[in-house]
């Protein structure tokens, strides 16, 4: 573990990232027959010039300053350089060479928005860099990729191209060899390459060598008549992409190309090992239209940039009134059959975009109390439909040091409540729920079968409006206390800053795997998204390897 870690960071082996750890912990010698967590995940190729660096713009800097030109990025209408400025191959590689040694190379930028996308990527999947540069430049290469790529890739293939100096190797062969899943490259020609031996190629298309042959790409095409060169113009593009290719069994998480349905990522039917995950931060206020616009945007944003299945709103989404008594006004029966109601929209949305939705937090109007609401979680599934029962927070926030009392308007409630959905299991809760762990415990003790009532959740959901005096000292800490206690998936959508003159809420939506790893958080205050995938094979791995709920001491406690 030492030797990867020197490797591949300059982080001490205490602050190392968990997940190598965990691996570690997982591969003990006393377990020998336990396969490490990370060497399970389908490996994704990564291109480095123009798709991770900026290479071309700086190439020309170089020759424009040496050699008395004026090129440009537009110059470069193909990607053999001796046709863009002249000479003989031999003086371009002359020139490539010099290139490589002039300080030119160590200005290279990243290409924005690369480092964030490809940390969600690497939740799922092995990153492995396949360039087509020479050996010759590998160490300067390495360094470069460490220094703006750091935890990123696991390996690095280099094609050794455009040199007489050892062997070539073709991109296709070298994702063939790795098994990789698919390529993501910024060149037609290469890209064509993988597709004709069958390998999807996720492509930024719009570079000026790229232009004349646009129309050829859609020729490459897999047996189930889908294209495999997929064009993209940015990194956030590629992120839903990628999902987008396995939710249409384009590709698939067992390392292959396939045209039939597997057990993996599918837009149709949600996989029961599988689902990706979108937890969305909200600044909702008192308008209750204009709230629901915002949902649906960043709905429609998860699913095409995010791939997501499943989306997770915060507490209030809906509404955020400026005083306790304005929710008795806006409140709804829970009744998808009322047109125009939130919860009418709230179906069709699911519905819209194919996907299961959590609205926690809604208020609902209460029959039984006067000026009573219950604070209620409700699960839709990807046909529109709710799930039952709906979960109403049983914990309410009546707090000295905020000044809140939540019980002035809300009735608490009096069950518990646990989903089963296609993908998995849920444990529903909302907000200052989170401060009690005797609730957690039985959301996901583990059942003998899921007919259950309660327990057995795999995935908690913790819908948010947490105050910023509570959140910033307690926050993380009790979400990632009750995802390692209990061996759970946490997903813990927020509401993040201010609503109105009376309140401001903390934030940092995050989701966290069972181990307590934050698999994303939103930092920045506002609107956001991030994303998860559930995994069961891990969650099952993690339960197998530390199996706290077969030790627990029932006799004593």
């Amino acid at each position: 573990p030492y030797t990867i870690i020197k490797t591949f960071s300059s982080k001490p082996f205490y602050q190392f990232h968990n997940h190598l750890k965990l691996d570690y912990f997982l591969n003990m010698n006393d377990n020998p027959n336990i396969d490490v967590v990370s060497s399970n995940k389908p490996i994704i190729a990564i291109d480095i010039d123009e798709v991770l660096a900026h290479f071309i713009p700086k190439l020309a800097d170089f020759h424009n300053e040496n050699y008395g030109t004026s090129l440009t990025v537009e110059h470069f209408n193909c990607y053999e350089f001796h046709k863009v400025w002249g000479g003989s191959l031999e003086e371009t590689s002359s020139k490539v060479m010099s290139f490589f040694d002039s300080p030119y190379i160590h200005e290279l930028s990243t290409v924005s928005g690369s480092y964030d996308a490809l940390k969600l990527l690497k939740q799922d999947f092995s990153l492995h860099i396949v360039t087509s540069r020479q050996h010759i430049v590998e160490d300067l290469t390495r360094q470069w990729i460490y220094k703006n790529y750091p935890d990123i890739f696991d390996e690095i293939h280099f094609g050794n191209h455009y040199t007489k100096n050892g062997i070539s190797r073709s991109k296709s062969d070298i994702c063939k060899d790795i098994n990789a899943l698919l390529l993501v490259d910024d060149s037609l020609i290469y890209a064509k390459n993988c597709a004709s031996s069958g390998i999807p190629v996720i492509l930024f298309g719009h570079y000026p060598w790229n232009r004349p042959n646009d129309i050829d790409k859609l020729m490459f095409t897999h047996s189930n008549g889908k294209c495999l060169i997929h064009e993209v113009n940015t990194w956030d593009q590629v992120v839903g992409k990628v999902y987008q290719l396995i939710n249409q069994n384009i590709i698939n998480i067992d390392n292959s190309v396939t045209s039939e349905s597997t057990d993996t990522f599918n837009s149709n039917q949600k996989s029961h090992n599988h689902i990706r995950i979108a937890a969305i931060q909200m600044c909702s206020t008192n308008n209750k239209e204009i709230n629901f616009q915002s949902i649906e945007r960043l709905i429609s944003r998860a699913v095409a940039e995010g791939g997501a299945q499943f989306i997770c709103l915060p507490e209030c989404s809906i509404f955020m009134g400026e005083k306790s008594s304005d929710i008795l006004e806006i409140a709804e029966d829970i009744n998808p059959t009322i047109p125009d109601s939130y919860i009418y929209k709230f179906c069709k949305l699911a519905n819209k975009y194919n996907v299961y939705i959590s609205v926690g937090g809604f208020p609902e109007r209460r029959s039984d109390v006067i000026d009573k609401v219950s604070n209620s979680h409700i699960i839709i599934d990807d046909k529109g439909e709710i799930i039952y029962p709906i979960y109403r927070k049983i914990h309410l926030f009546d707090n000295p040091l905020t000044g809140l009392q939540e019980s002035k308007t809300t009735e608490p409630g009096d069950e518990l409540v646990c989903i089963n959905t296609s993908f998995g299991r849920l444990g529903l809760s909302i907000c200052y729920d989170l401060r009690f762990p005797e609730l957690y415990k039985k959301l996901c003790a583990p059942v003998t079968n899921n007919t259950d009532k309660i327990g057995g959740a795999e995935i908690v959901l913790v819908p948010s409006a947490f105050t910023v005096p509570t959140g910033s000292v307690h926050w993380e800490l009790l979400l990632r206390t009750r995802a390692v206690e209990n061996q759970v998936y946490i997903v813990a959508a927020a509401q993040s800053g201010k609503h109105n003159e009376k309140r401001v809420s903390y934030g940092h939506t995050m989701i966290i795997d069972p181990w307590g790893n934050i698999l994303d958080e939103i930092t920045h205050e506002g609107e956001g998204i991030c994303y998860g995938t559930f995994h069961r094979e891990y969650f099952n791995k993690i339960r197998d390897n530390m199996p706290v709920w077969s030790h627990r001491r029932h006799d004593l406690y």
